[in-house]
C-alpha cells in the first residue's frame, strides 16, 4: 500500500497540481486539513480535492471559511468563491482520525490536540509526544505548522507534514508525504508561484500587505509567519 499524505493547500491549484503530478501512483490519499483559506484557488482546490476522494480531517481555515461568511476580506471573498454545495462538503468530515496503516495504529489531527501554543522546528520530542498526550497510536500525524516535523519518542513517531501551499521553512516548494510499510518519506516539487502571485490580484487586497505575501509566499520566510 503506497499512500500520499498531504496538507495545508491554502487554495494554492499551482503547488496541489505540482504534488499530485510528482507523486506518480498511490493507492490511497490521505489529506490532514486547510484546502481553502489564503489562497487564490478555493474553488478549484475544493473541486480537485473532491475528485481526488481523500481520507480527510478538517482544517481550522477551513471551518473558519466555511461556517459561516467570514468578516476578514480574504475568507469572505472565499467564501463567495465556493458553492453552497461545496462548503457543505468542506465541514462534512471529521477533526481527527484513527486508523490502521498495516498493523501501525496511526492518529490524524489537522493540528497536535493538546498543543500549547504553536509546535516551531526547535520542538523537542518530549514536548512533541506531550502535544498529542491522551491519544494512543504507534504513528501520530498533523499539518497546520507549514514546517516538516518529526519526532520519536519510546518507539513512537510523531510528524507533522510539510504544507502543499504557503511554506515557511525558507524553500518555496510545495511539499507532500508517501508512506509505504511504515516508511515516511518527504518530497518537495516546485510549482508556478508566480501564477499565484498574479492570481492574487482578484482578492482585492490592500497593496502593501499583497506585496508581503507575495514576496512570502516566493521566499517561504517572513519574519512574522515562518514561526521558527
Amino acid at each position: 500500500m503506497r499512500r500520499l499524505i498531504f496538507t495545508d493547500v491554502h487554495a494554492s491549484e499551482p503547488a496541489l497540481t505540482a504534488i499530485l503530478n510528482d507523486a506518480g501512483h498511490w493507492d490511497e490519499a490521505l489529506f490532514l486539513g486547510d484546502i481553502v483559506g489564503f489562497g487564490p484557488h478555493p474553488a478549484e482546490c475544493a473541486a480537485l480535492l473532491r475528485e481526488i476522494a481523500p481520507r480527510r480531517i478538517l482544517g481550522n481555515h477551513d471551518y473558519d471559511c466555511c461556517m459561516k461568511r467570514p468578516k476578514s476580506l480574504w475568507d469572505a471573498w472565499t467564501y463567495d468563491r465556493l458553492s453552497d454545495d461545496m462548503r457543505e462538503w468542506i465541514l462534512d468530515c471529521p477533526e481527527t482520525l484513527s486508523l490502521p496503516f498495516g498493523e501501525l495504529r496511526v492518529f490524524c489531527s489537522h493540528r497536535a490536540p493538546s498543543a500549547l501554543g504553536y509546535l516551531r522546528p526547535t520542538v523537542s520530542a518530549e514536548e512533541m509526544a506531550a502535544a498529542f498526550g491522551g491519544t494512543d497510536a504507534d504513528l501520530f500525524l498533523c499539518g497546520h505548522y507549514h514546517h516538516g516535523i518529526e519526532r520519536i519518542l519510546h518507539g513512537k513517531r510523531y510528524a507533522a507534514i510539510r504544507a502543499v501551499g504557503q511554506m515557511r521553512d525558507r524553500d518555496p516548494q510545495a511539499g507532500y508525504t508517501i508512506e509505504e510499510d511504515g516508511i515516511l518519506t518527504h518530497h518537495r516539487v516546485p510549482y508556478d508561484i508566480e501564477r499565484v502571485i498574479r492570481d492574487l490580484d482578484a482578492i482585492g487586497l490592500e497593496d502593501s500587505f499583497k506585496a508581503r505575501w507575495a514576496q512570502f509566499i516566493r521566499t517561504a520566510y517572513d519574519p512574522e509567519w515562518s514561526r521558527f
